[in-house]
């Protein structure tokens, strides 16, 4: 019976993974998010692993030989625990292709902060600073009060950034 399993890549070689494995006649299943990155001076999107050095195959382990798996260029190997192969379940997968596009890019929901909530700043300059968030500017920013060598500034920066 066929299950859902994991596959440890590469690293920056899921694609390349999964290309191999489906070349191969395997079902793979590789989600992907949008972040917004600088290319050129100019912020875009940019498709990125959702889980990274991982992407996950559709096999029935009992009755497959996995060596060829373990060899497939940019694989490392199948996910396993001593000799346990553990298995996901199909509700996670399925909820994830929910969310997917036909490129297996997820939509996620927007980021929801409430005035005056402590946020994270994981990108950009300001990386690792905390800040409080003050509101939205619009879809992708966000109006922030930080505090920066004794003194507080009001800052906008997009909304990405922020966890």
């Amino acid at each position: 019976m066929n299950h859902w399993y994991v596959v440890h890549t590469k690293p920056n070689q899921e694609q390349v993974a999964r290309n191999n494995l489906i070349n191969q006649g395997y079902t793979c299943f590789f989600p992907k998010v949008r972040v917004m990155r600088l290319r050129r001076n100019k912020r875009a999107p940019v498709a990125v692993p959702f889980f990274y050095s991982y992407l996950f195959i559709n096999l029935d382990i009992e009755n497959t030989n996995i060596g060829p798996i373990r060899s497939t260029f940019g694989v490392r190997g199948l996910v396993r625990f001593g000799g346990y192969y553990p298995v996901i379940s199909d509700d996670f997968i399925n909820q994830l292709y929910a969310m997917a596009d036909a490129g297996d890019i997820l939509s996620l929901p927007a980021k929801e902060f409430e005035p005056n909530q402590v946020v994270q700043i994981k990108g950009g300059p300001l990386c690792g600073y905390e800040a409080i968030f003050l509101a939205k500017n619009n879809k992708e920013r966000a109006l922030i009060l930080i505090d920066i060598i004794g003194t507080k500034r009001e800052i906008s920066m997009p909304m990405s950034d922020l966890i």
